[in-house]
């Protein structure tokens, strides 16, 4: 990204360390989304992520919403995303997530 670009809107596919399914995040004009939770799955072990994000975040100074939004790729079924407001827009999204959640998190090519 040169100086003064702003990074074009996109969606991401998200691989996480230890989770079983890829979360989708997106990049959207000064915002980072990441999706936490898929709510057409409501066991303990996402519930027990959803509050382990939540605690990382309440430490975190940057401005941050966890906000219910549909995912087109999960049949608009909504999930709760994180939605941050970073200081400077990170050049990678998947690092800049895994550095402030304390996660692995690694970006993965949607399948076509």
């Amino acid at each position: 990204m040169k100086g003064g670009e702003i990074m074009a809107n996109r969606t991401v596919r998200l691989r996480v360390d230890g989770w079983s399914n890829p979360r989708f995040g997106r990049v959207e004009s000064n915002l980072v989304a990441f999706e936490v939770m898929w709510l057409g799955c409501a066991c303990t072990t996402c519930f027990g992520r959803l509050a382990a994000v939540e605690n990382r975040m309440s430490d975190s100074k940057v401005e941050w919403v966890m906000a219910q939004a549909p995912i087109p790729e999960r049949g608009m079924v909504p999930s709760l995303i994180l939605v941050v407001k970073p200081e400077r827009m990170p050049e990678e999204v998947d690092t800049y997530l895994s550095d402030l959640l304390g996660l692995e998190i690694s970006e993965i090519a949607l399948a076509s």
